[in-house]
């Protein structure tokens, strides 16, 4: 049954349920001879609950209806559910009111009438209990979140990408309210048992819209007296920055004709803004005084910088991430504002990843930064008195997407999708431990003094387009459309089927369609989440890569076959638990990627034993028949290798470090997104006998692994991002 509109299951009329007197205008409930006062949110459950009572309501319905516009996690589906039951009196296991289909959603069990309160509900009323006295809830889920670079296909310029690949870090400031300097000896933010994870998730989910503009709404910042919230809205060609109160009030806009204006901080005193801008005729971190408008550059574009800055407490120093030196990945700087020094703080080297979006501590002594590629990363701290002595954080590797401080101390808040989901997390730095506590589709998060929170909202979706490979873009269709994120597409042998992975059914999983027919989820252990599917020679077995799901766990990474007909995994241990990628090649023998630091090495199992080939360390490959084509770590240009000879020689061809997952080797043809001046993409078709190349207007624009082409040449699939919503959202820690 289809639910209700929101104007209709939002009755204010008072109502029965089973022994249960509701009166939703007063957000209250008696029963038993007891009044109760809830939460909106939880009257908000019961009553959409109430409209269709003995029918279920799946999760993401109640999700979509309860929560509109507010990217939360499922957990905080399950707490709200759970917190309901006890304030009903309710028994999940011999429910009266909610009973709970596993995975499915829940249904009102109880009759439900409509009622007249002849009475006034008595004053005296009973607390709901805190978050924290809860049950155990279901632990939430919905893999596949793309890459840091989802919204890469948006902004092409190298420098950006990464901050701007997830989209864009933005933030602005108003010339005529500034804010206090802030101090070293700055009280924590907030810090006392507000902060607990359960207090924190309750806190985000009764997040509200602060800005829902049809353009994007990106990394809102607050400012220092944490009264005004700054944060950029506009597109792929230009971008202005807002500054609103807290309240909601616009004080001022900044803006330059086609230009970027990109990760800005409020700079001493909130008396001028640091930003990264980029237009044609300009290049560069400016500092923009506010009162006169005065301008000057901080860093050219020659060091390459990335969007994610940060200002030192006493206000003397911005961290960025800038190139230390060339072919080597960016790392962190520490920049006098007075004098213009740059000091390196990092120097990756070429297979660790890039270090990005530093974060000082309240009490400036040290940084929490991002150690890592566009498919994992970690996150590591540094004091600054021994900056050498910079180490991992938490073991758990995923991909992250900023950070706040919650206190000198901690905790952290993290967005990041360690548990299976991009969401908010909580990270205790004494012990630790991880909580996930919803948002989800947060990034970017921030936090003021008074220990209110903005994230900016961002909801994916991208596609798999199915075409003719001789006329890419011709009679194009869309393939088992949903509403979430489709990619890592592989055709079968025989090019009829095609597997991929997806979140359209909340938790990220493997799938497999027929061309011309259904699609189905493999049903598989939901304990690990599955990528990178590569179909057996037969057709019968699909190998994958496999790690646990769940912020506690940082791994191992093991290589599996899952029979398609039985649906029967096996691990395939010999491999190690390091595994990166997993390809069975024409003679039966198995092609493995290992990972190693953020690189991989090539090895080739020949009946159970293994050999590492003499190649170099890849940060991407594909392989067909005797062929093997990679990229090395921090380098752009092709290699081709055949296994039999392991012969290697430079193919001609450039990937650019936006592109790294946007090319497929097919059979005697490479196919690959080209990105040109002016934001332009093209799908390149290269025969490798030839050399001739063809150029398309059907590049893939999705995250990740986004080219599949069939053995046969006959036909060519892209994933394609449909434009985001991005918006800014506001948690405040009480009520104004």
């Amino acid at each position: 049954m289809a639910a209700p509109p929101k104007q209709t299951w939002r009755s204010d009329r008072p109502l029965t349920i089973g022994a249960i007197e509701v009166d939703p205008n007063a957000n209250e409930i008696r029963l038993g001879g007891e009044t109760l006062r809830l939460r909106p949110l939880l009257m908000d459950v019961l009553l959409r609950l109430a409209a269709t009572p003995n029918e279920v309501v799946s999760r993401e319905q109640l999700l979509a209806d309860v929560w509109p516009r507010r990217m939360v996690n499922d957990e905080v589906l399950s707490r709200a559910v759970a917190e309901l039951r006890t304030l009903l009196r309710d028994d999940a296991k011999q429910p009266r009111y909610i009973e709970t289909l596993p995975k499915i959603g829940y249904r009102l069990i109880a009759a439900v009438s409509v009622a007249s309160l002849g009475v006034a509900l008595p004053v005296a009323r009973s607390e709901p209990p805190l978050a924290a006295s809860l049950p155990p809830t279901e632990t939430s889920s919905a893999g596949t979140t793309p890459p840091v670079a989802a919204a890469a296909s948006r902004f092409r310029h190298p420098w950006v990408i990464l901050g701007a690949v997830a989209v864009i870090a933005f933030a602005g400031t108003a010339a005529f309210f500034f804010s206090r300097p802030r101090s070293s000896t700055s009280a924590p933010l907030g810090v006392d048992a507000a902060t607990s994870a359960a207090n924190v998730s309750l806190q985000v989910g009764r997040a509200e819209s602060f800005s829902a503009d049809a353009d994007f709404e990106l990394s809102p910042r607050f400012s220092g007296d944490g009264k005004r919230v700054v944060y950029a809205q506009g597109n792929d060609q230009q971008t202005r920055l807002v500054v609103r109160e807290v309240g909601g009030a616009v004080l001022t806009t900044i803006a330059k004709a086609e230009t970027l204006l990109l990760s800005p901080v409020f700079g001493p005193s909130g008396r001028s803004l640091i930003y990264l801008e980029r237009s044609a005729a300009r290049c560069g971190v400016v500092e923009r005084e506010l009162g006169s408008s005065q301008e000057r550059t901080l860093i050219d574009c020659k060091r390459e910088p990335r969007v994610g800055m940060d200002l030192s407490p006493d206000g003397a120093h911005l961290v960025v991430s800038l190139r230390h030196r060339a072919d080597f990945p960016r790392g962190i700087a520490r920049v006098g504002l007075r004098d213009g020094s740059i000091e390196m703080l990092t120097t990756p080297q070429p297979d660790d990843g890039e270090d990005l979006r530093p974060r000082f501590s309240p009490d400036g002594r040290r940084l929490v930064f991002s150690r890592g590629t566009s498919s994992h990363s970690r996150l590591w701290m540094l004091n600054l008195a021994e900056p050498a002595a910079a180490k991992p954080l938490l073991a758990v590797e995923g991909l992250d997407y900023g950070v706040a401080w919650l206190g000198n101390d901690g905790p952290l808040l993290v967005s990041a999708d360690w548990s299976g989901a991009r969401g908010l997390h909580v990270v205790d730095l004494k012990t630790s431990k991880i909580d996930a506590v919803g948002a989800r589709g947060a990034r970017y998060p921030d936090a003021n003094l008074a220990g209110d929170i903005v994230y900016e909202s961002a909801n994916f979706r991208a596609d798999l387009w199915l075409s003719d490979a001789t006329q890419p873009g011709a009679n194009a269709r869309v393939l088992w459309p949903s509403t979430r994120y489709t990619n890592q597409p592989v055709f079968s042998p025989d090019g009829a089927r095609l597997a991929f992975t997806s979140n359209r059914e909340g938790a990220g999983a493997l799938y497999v369609g027929e061309l011309n027919g259904a699609v189905r989820k493999l049903t598989l252990s939901t304990d690990y989440r599955y990528i990178r599917p590569r179909w057996s020679r037969d057709g019968r077995s699909l190998f994958a890569v496999r790690s646990p799901v769940g912020a506690r766990h940082a791994g191992p990474n093991e290589g599996v076959r899952i029979d398609l007909a039985s649906g029967e995994t096996e691990v395939l241990s010999a491999l190690g638990q390091q595994v990166a990628d997993v390809r069975e090649l024409p003679d039966g023998s198995l092609l493995v990627a290992e990972s190693t630091s953020k690189a991989m090495r090539l090895l080739r199992v020949v009946s159970g034993r293994a050999q590492r080939l003499p190649f170099p360390l890849v940060s991407e490959f594909q392989a067909q028949n005797d062929d093997v084509v990679f990229l090395q770590p921090n380098l752009t240009d092709l290699t081709s290798c055949q296994l039999s000879t392991q012969r290697c020689a430079p193919l001609g061809v450039t990937i650019a470090e936006t592109d790294r997952y946007h090319w497929h080797l097919g059979n005697g043809t490479l196919w690959y997104r080209e990105s040109s001046a002016g934001d332009q993409v093209a799908l390149v078709k290269h025969d490798l006998a030839t050399g001739k190349m063809q150029r398309f207007g059907f590049a893939p624009t999705g995250a990740g692994t986004s080219i599949a082409a069939s053995a046969d040449g006959r036909w060519l699939v892209v994933s394609r991002e449909e434009p985001p919503v991005i918006d800014v959202m506001l948690a405040r820690r009480k009520a104004p």
